[in-house]
């Protein structure tokens, strides 16, 4: 076994859960199989098609109520789902799409932070391998079942509701169903950001316990720690955008919900459609899933908290015999710190008030959301006609 320095940090990046260096091939997790000259395409085919579609359906209702103002509170509500839902495909293809640009060589010499590299396979397989799944098994299942099980249940109940309680065409289930899909991707990438998340907090201690035997060799434990905050800046950069567009677009879910409900109570309207309060729970259900599942998946707004400890737990091992070391060390960690601070507060506040701004009243509004059957109704009406 060679002792170099730069071989002791290289054979690091092959740490299982316990620090055992065990190299791996494509063939020894399963990956071969599924590898082949078209396996790049259809992944880029697939969440091209889910993009396409969301978007489709989002132009509709732009061009349909976008333009009217008692019909401003629904689209809004419309609209975020529609983003929610296409957001995960747009992150997937533009990180397939940069990696096609670079090959294999090129990948590796970037250096830096890049959210796209935090959704690379080599990225989620080296991660994983932290977690020992082979013997453990998969990690917090109880959020599994929920991420499955929640936006399935969200999208079920939607398309249950639109089909059996009214006369919806074959347009408006396609729509659903594609809703569905986007939905059940959306859960399944909560997860991972929570395995990836947890696969660092596993590494940590792995670190540590590196930088305490290695404690002198200030050159050898910076390459180490580089390598672990590039991986967790990569992460970083992807779930900052991420949260980012969760808590801004959920802001509007929200008001206009809020707002919404205000107009029905104040107002003492009678609703006239009887699938009202089905709606409106569908609609609860499915905005509080957009924004808490995330929440969770990350652990709070970001993943400042988890460098900091990070950082204390250094500062905890600190030794009169190598205290120079230690301090520059922890200079070394500030300098290169994969974090910086959202100001989310400030996010949240400008998209409640530029809503507020909208000087919406009573009035204006209708009560009763218009549904999907209606608005792909209305646009194969106009074309037929104009036609």
């Amino acid at each position: 076994m060679q002792t170099t320095d730069g071989c002791i940090v290289c054979r690091n990046m092959w740490w299982d859960s316990e620090g055992i260096c065990r190299p791996y091939t494509e063939k020894d997790i399963g990956a071969r199989e599924w590898i082949h000259r078209g396996s790049t395409v259809l992944s880029i085919i697939w969440v091209l098609i889910l993009f396409g579609f969301t978007l489709y359906e989002m132009t509709l209702r732009i061009k349909y109520l976008g333009g009217q103002k008692k019909e401003l509170v629904p689209f809004i509500n419309f609209a975020t789902h529609n983003i929610f839902n296409m957001s995960i495909p747009a992150f997937v293809l533009l990180a397939n799409v940069r990696h096609l640009r670079m090959d294999r060589r090129r990948l590796r010499r970037v250096e830096g932070f890049r959210w796209w590299k935090a959704l690379s396979i080599r990225f989620i397989v080296r991660r994983l391998q932290h977690l020992e799944m082979r013997n453990r098994r998969m990690p917090h299942k109880a959020f599994l079942i929920i991420c499955l099980v929640w936006p399935l249940f969200n999208g079920m109940y939607s398309l249950i509701l639109f089909v059996t309680r009214l006369k919806s065409s074959e347009e408006t289930v396609v729509s659903l169903v594609f809703s569905v899909l986007c939905m059940i991707v959306w859960g399944v990438f909560c997860y991972l950001v929570l395995l990836l998340r947890l696969s660092f907090l596993q590494q940590q201690r792995l670190e540590l316990g590196f930088l305490w035997r290695h404690a002198g060799k200030l050159d050898v434990c910076r390459r180490q720690l580089s390598m672990y905050v590039e991986d967790l800046g990569c992460l970083r950069q992807l779930v900052s955008g991420w949260i980012i567009v969760v808590v801004a677009v959920s802001s509007w879910a929200f008001s206009s919900m809020l707002y919404w409900e205000y107009v029905v109570i104040s107002s003492r309207l009678k609703v006239k459609r009887d699938y009202f309060f089905e709606f409106n729970f569908n609609l609860w259900s499915t905005n509080i899933m957009f924004l808490s599942l995330p929440l969770l998946a990350v652990g709070g707004m970001e993943l400042k908290g988890m460098w900091s400890r990070f950082k204390y737990s250094i500062s905890q091992m600190r030794s009169e015999s190598h205290d120079a070391f230690w301090d520059k060390i922890l200079a070394y960690c500030e300098e290169r710190s994969p974090t910086t601070r959202v100001k989310m507060l400030a996010l949240m506040v400008s998209a409640l008030g530029l809503f507020v701004g909208l000087h919406l009243s009573v009035e204006d509004q209708d009560v009763n959301m218009p549904i999907q059957n209606e608005l792909f109704t209305l646009f194969y009406h106009i074309n037929s006609s104009s036609s």
